[in-house]
């Protein structure tokens, strides 16, 4: 395979896994992919700020303030005073959101199964490792351009092999 379709691949593969993810979710709980990872979020630290969560989303404010106004029309989260800040809002899982997320974790989780029933272990830990990768230093990586690594970057790539 050629390194310069490895972009191109990622992006064809991450649109059909969330796509069908996304349908799934909405047929069995009515809820999207977005939606089931602020239920996540949420559970992790309820009460987190909109700040905090368009990071963990990585998302923009409005993007995030309009997902939150629909789950809170359908009675997942709600939006409270910060006890710390009174003028900054908390937004908490409320009792239905989590019992909806209880339910698409065990979805995600056969999801999960299924795509790494298609990889024997050793792969699977490549890939693993690879998209945890990505997601911590990807986005450094595209930023800063050039020809190559960061030392940092080095040996952390021989930890993947």
């Amino acid at each position: 395979m050629s390194s310069r379709r490895l972009f191109y691949l990622l992006d064809r593969a991450h649109r059909a896994i969330f796509r069908a993810a996304d349908d799934r979710l909405r047929a069995e709980e009515d809820i999207g992919v977005s939606q089931q990872a602020v239920l996540l979020a949420l559970s992790e630290r309820d009460g987190r700020r909109l700040g905090d969560l368009c990071d963990v989303l990585r998302l923009k404010a409005p993007a995030t303030s309009a997902l939150l106004d629909r789950m809170a029309a359908k009675g997942l989260v709600e939006r409270r005073a910060d006890p710390d800040d009174g003028r900054a809002i908390a937004l908490h899982l409320t009792d239905r959101g989590r019992d909806i997320l209880k339910r698409t974790n065990g979805l995600v989780r056969a999801m999960n199964d299924r795509l790494l029933d298609l990889l024997s272990p050793g792969e699977q830990a490549v890939v693993l490792k690879f998209l945890d990768r990505l997601a911590t230093d990807g986005a450094d990586l595209i930023r800063q351009g050039g020809d190559s690594l960061p030392s940092y970057m080095i040996a952390q790539k021989r930890e993947i092999l």
